[in-house]
């Protein structure tokens, strides 16, 4: 990270203030992405809704995701990165506290709805102005950003159980995703993003084949490839909980550790790989490889030792760890590959996710209900095995790999 002021044809920034705002940006989309899932109970309660009809709350948030994800891949070359990381935080600072206020159930929608166009502003930004202004240090920056959101994740129950213990109503909670939204533009607002004259020197950085985006397979290889990731890691979060406790037989107060084991790994893994990829102890490629393969093993382990709750312990743990450095990564070397579309090729990546976020959970319920728990669970792990076959083609499919992706090393 660079700590004296850059310079682009004479204009400035700063990079570390830059990337600290960046981070809390990333932390505040990670409590508010947690928080409704849980105070669900909560939502139904305040909507009187039937908890069937629960799972609609979170079907808005990817329908607003993947609009957001079609209409954004053309219009966001043309605005500036930085309005839109704004647009999100002002949005999401609005919508998290009508979540938890309103009892009226198209109103939580209609809510969770923009909550999802204001993820995909933040996804597609942040994306764009890492890739931007921390080219030579993408894969190591785009991993301290999501280990921020991962501790988002991780700091959000507690949020929740502190405003309910000693405040006894959780709109506590959902204020400190507005008030750090605050925070967050208050800090954005002064730096100066010369983003013209950085497009101008990454594209002069650029070996990227002059033929059409659509018609390269790599293109839609990175798309397959946050498809699976996202598969697997939504999958597994969603459902991890519920195969515990089925198949050891305890309850769900003693098995609901597991998913804080899971993101506690997931946060563990993005900072550990950071640090690899910055003492250049492991490659980007050669780290990703590692981690297809880890987290093929860990899935393994819950499905071969369905019973034993320390070993599912340990296996969350260990497919978070190992899932944590794929998103990052990825989207590094594709951003890399794709710097003169980025804001296609991050809206792109974002629809595959966001469909795969949708459809994964609905097929493992399918066939944790048809064919047991632990036929369920192994879904995760081929979906990582699918990744390191996706990602070996893609790499192959380019003359220069990935534009030659370096380890980000300074």
């Amino acid at each position: 990270m660079n700590r004296a002021i850059d310079q682009y044809n004479g204009q400035h920034i700063n990079h570390r203030l830059l990337f600290y705002t960046l981070c809390l940006a990333n932390g505040v989309t990670g409590i508010a992405m947690i928080l409704p899932t849980a105070t669900l109970p909560l939502l139904v309660e305040h909507t009187h809704i039937s908890l069937d009809l629960a799972g609609w709350i979170f079907a808005s948030f990817s329908t607003g995701t993947l609009l957001n994800a079609i209409t954004l891949g053309t219009l966001s070359n043309r605005i500036n990165p930085k309005y839109l990381l704004l647009s999100g935080m002002g949005i999401f600072s609005t919508t998290s506290l009508i979540v938890v206020w309103t009892h009226i159930f198209s109103v939580l929608l209609i809510a969770q709805f923009f909550a999802g166009i204001a993820f995909g502003f933040i996804y597609v930004s942040l994306n764009m102005l890492t890739t931007l202004f921390f080219l030579e240090t993408l894969s190591e920056v785009l991993n301290k950003l999501q280990s921020a959101a991962g501790i988002g994740a991780l700091l959000a129950p507690l949020f929740l159980s502190f405003a309910l213990q000693t405040l006894h109503e959780p709109i506590w909670a959902f204020c400190v995703v507005t008030i750090l939204a605050y925070v967050t533009i208050g800090c954005l607002i002064p730096i100066h993003v010369p983003v013209a004259a950085a497009q101008r020197e990454t594209l002069q950085k650029s070996t990227v084949p002059s033929t059409h985006i659509f018609k390269q397979a790599v293109f839609w290889f990175a798309i397959l490839q946050m498809f699976l990731f996202l598969g697997a890691e939504v999958g597994f979060a969603n459902w991890i909980v519920t195969v515990v406790s089925k198949e050891t037989g305890v309850i769900l107060a003693i098995a609901a550790p597991v998913a804080t084991l899971f993101w506690l790994g997931l946060t563990s893994g993005s900072i550990l790989s950071a640090q690899l990829l910055r003492r250049d102890v492991a490659s980007e490629r050669s780290l990703l490889y590692c981690c297809f393969l880890g987290g093929c093993l860990s899935g393994l382990l819950i499905v071969i030792f369905p019973g034993n709750i320390w070993t599912s312990f340990a296996a969350s743990l260990l497919m978070g760890l190992f899932l944590g450095p794929i998103f990052p990564t990825i989207m590094a070397i594709t951003s890399r590959y794709f710097v003169e579309r980025l804001g296609l090729i991050s809206s792109a990546m974002s629809f595959g996710g966001e469909t795969a976020a949708f459809l994964c959970p609905t097929l493992m319920g399918i066939i944790i209900a048809h064919f047991g728990a632990s036929c369920g669970m192994l879904l995760p792990a081929l979906l990582c095995l699918l990744i390191a076959v996706t990602f070996s083609l893609a790499w192959r499919q380019s003359t220069n790999p990935y534009n030659g992706a370096t380890t980000g090393v300074e």
